[in-house]
């Protein structure tokens, strides 16, 4: 396929990178490029950020390593592993700035030339604006989830910007690769389904019904998830994790049909919370449709945050899905996806696997890399990215938070379907 800029000498791709200071991108990007392994792949070319040159980039990446350090020193060990990780990252960009080994770019104007392909790590509303313009000058675009946020700032269901990407989808070279790294999908377990599910079909029948659910016993006040979970920034408990699982239905080219249900909690338990005011739990219903499906398919997800208020709380957290089969004399097959464990098995007691990298972002960017070189499209490709969303506003628009609220915080019993 005609490639935007040619490769390095190596015959790797030119990649730049936008958003350099983002929790995930330190934590998560720049060790798979650089300690992990994927230096095969990509040559990191540049990163982009706000600062207004060079200088103040290393300045504001030493300030990062200061907070990280803090943050160590009082022991947030919720999240120590990423914070070591976020510093190593740190030390390396500045090596790297410093002597000149990668460029540095001042958003929002993006270099034209000099790259293949490009990781977007930016705030949600920001997305749509680099997408295009990386789309009209056809780099390959890799882009953290949520593409689009799809709430305004009422947390009303808003499809303009899922529209918005649709147009620039349809407008875009055939040729280039358009990539959600939702990294739900890149777990071991969710591969080790991906690779199986055509044997799956073959021994047990096709898809009754996918139920998953996504626990987290989480602390209310982490100041990252106050600002994430929040209508400021447009982004409620659905739209920030219910594109995992929907991923998992899209993935094996499902479709989401018809939105049965919804249910929503605040916490803690109150529309006008002080603390959240947007949704902490979910529960939908949906259909699914598919060539792998069953003809009266359904799909149930439960999300939920802050469980340890929940009276009887759970220890830790619970990330699973399962799906259950049938073939044409009726049996059914059940298959448990345990995201926390990395595993799959199945009600008979089978065992299945796969041998991808336990480092989720080594498994998006050699998968970003394989689709560029071959010219095949991603398994989370930005179209089956629009299903997701599409579902979740569907979920939000039939079934609106302020009419489905229900109280499941501070003394109540958890949900019989928890």
């Amino acid at each position: 396929m005609d490639r935007p800029d040619k490769e390095d000498e190596l015959g790797r791709v030119g990649l730049l990178q936008i958003g350099y200071t983002s929790e995930w991108a330190l934590a998560k990007f720049f060790p798979a490029i650089f300690d992990l392994g994927l230096s095969e792949y990509f040559n990191l070319v540049g990163v982009c950020g706000r600062e207004l040159n060079k200088n103040e980039a290393i300045s504001r990446l030493y300030s990062e390593i200061s907070n990280k350090v803090q943050a160590i020193q009082q022991d947030k060990t919720w999240r120590l592993g990423n914070i070591h990780s976020e510093i190593r990252s740190a030390l390396t960009l500045i090596d790297h700035l410093s002597h000149d080994r990668i460029n540095y770019y001042r958003l929002p104007d993006l270099p034209s030339e000099g790259y293949d392909a490009a990781v977007i790590h930016t705030s949600n509303f920001t997305h749509l604006n680099y997408i295009s313009e990386l789309a009209q000058t056809c780099k390959h675009i890799l882009c953290e989830k949520p593409l689009v946020t799809v709430t305004d700032e009422n947390h009303e269901a808003d499809s303009g910007e899922l529209e918005s990407l649709e147009q620039i989808i349809k407008g875009c070279n055939s040729g280039l690769i358009l990539m959600d790294s939702e990294h739900y999908s890149a777990k071991t377990a969710s591969l080790a389904f991906f690779r199986n599910i055509g044997d799956m079909v073959a021994r047990y029948g096709r898809i009754k019904s996918i139920e998953g659910h996504l626990l987290e016993i989480d602390d209310h006040e982490k100041i990252r998830t106050r600002n994430l979970l929040c209508r400021q920034n447009k982004t409620g408990l659905l739209l920030d994790v219910g594109v995992h699982l929907f991923a998992m239905i899209t993935s094996i080219e499902g479709n989401i049909g018809k939105i049965l249900d919804a249910q929503y909690g605040i916490f803690p338990g109150r529309t006008n919370s002080q603390s959240y005011d947007v949704e902490t739990y979910v529960n939908t219903k949906f259909e699914i449709h598919g060539h792998l499906f069953h003809d009266r398919a359904d799909g149930t997800f439960t999300f939920a945050k802050f469980i340890k208020l929940f009276e009887d709380p759970l220890t830790k957290d619970d990330k699973r899905a399962v799906v259950t089969f049938v073939n044409k004399e009726f049996e059914e097959t059940e298959v448990y996806i345990d995201f926390s464990k990395g595993i799959v098995t199945d009600s008979n007691g089978f065992l299945w696997y796969t041998d991808s990298s336990s480092q989720e972002y080594v498994n998006i960017l050699r998968q970003f890399a394989n689709a560029i070189i071959r010219g095949q499209a991603p398994r989370t490709c930005f179209e089956h990215s629009m299903g997701n969303l599409n579902a979740i506003y569907r979920v939000y628009r039939d079934f609106p938070i302020k009419e489905n609220i229900i109280q499941k915080y501070r003394g109540d019993p958890l949900p019989e379907h928890i």
